[in-house]
């Protein structure tokens, strides 16, 4: 059936049930993008086109499904990634955090801890052609979700299955770039976030234990006083409310120029040390 751009973007948005409209305006574009090819300036444009089915889509966003599940790709640092059910979905902070860090290269050896969909580690890997770059996950999910990135993508990650708290420093392995996004959620926020994220993304990859949400920086920034050159970067993303204590634990750590930086909104998000 031909339709017109306008008409279906206004009907599909009337079908949703998600209460923020900037959202469900979000969402509407996505799906007629990914489904139709239609970019924004077609919608404004009033495009013909003809319509499909939507309607399979709109019943798993009305139930809660991320729209990366059902579309079953994401973009992140402008390449499109491949994501579904069993590993955490990139924040637009990991892509400020990805964006920090291609300013400090270049970088010989990268490691990512806990890269769940494999899209920081990938990207780092475009951005630093020349790097070794291995990336860890303890989730099974997630690392085949990361090796289904590797070909889609066609990157040269090693990835590796890993627990971010029981990491050898016997290994040989050195590293001028340590990066992580790990676990920052206490279970006391989880009354705050959005039901899309608590009943549908991996728990391993969202919390930390209520009485230690320091646990994963602590055991990563150990890991690397040994392992990081001379000269290296330790980069993390942060729960904003431990941005000081992130900032204090590699200070007592003896990393030098360390920084608390803040994402688009504001929001104390990133803290990034010298070793």
């Amino acid at each position: 059936m031909i339709t017109s751009a306008k008409n279906l973007y206004h009907h599909l948005l009337q079908q949703l049930t998600e209460r923020d409209e900037e959202e469900k305006k979000a969402f509407v574009r996505l799906l007629l993008q990914n489904r139709l090819g239609l970019s924004s300036t077609d919608i404004v444009l009033d495009k013909a086109v003809e319509s499909i089915d939507f309607s399979g889509d709109i019943q798993r966003l009305n139930l809660g499904e991320p729209i990366q599940y059902i579309l079953g790709t994401l973009e992140f640092a402008d390449i499109t990634f491949l994501c579904g059910p069993g590993a955490l979905i990139p924040r637009p902070e990991t892509e400020e955090l990805f964006y920090a860090l291609r300013k400090l290269g270049p970088f010989s050896r990268i490691l990512d801890i806990g890269t769940g969909t494999g899209c920081l580690a990938h990207s780092l890997s475009r951005a630093f052609p020349d790097a070794y770059v291995e990336a860890w996950d303890i989730s099974e999910d997630a690392l085949a979700w990361a090796e289904k990135n590797k070909q889609f993508v066609q990157s040269s990650v090693t990835l590796r299955k890993q627990n971010a708290l029981d990491i050898a420093l016997q290994e040989n392995a050195m590293w001028d770039l340590i990066v992580s996004n790990p676990p920052y959620v206490l279970p006391s926020e989880k009354a705050f976030m959005h039901p899309r994220v608590v009943d549908h993304e991996p728990a391993l990859a969202l919390f930390v234990p209520e009485e230690d949400p320091l646990l994963f920086y602590r055991e990563i920034t150990r890991y690397a006083q040994h392992k990081l050159q001379p000269g290296g970067i330790l980069g993390f993303e942060i729960n904003q409310k431990y941005g000081r204590e992130v900032l204090a634990l590699l200070e007592s750590a003896g990393f030098a120029e360390v920084q608390l930086r803040q994402d688009i909104p504001g929001k104390d998000r990133m803290v990034l040390g010298r070793r």
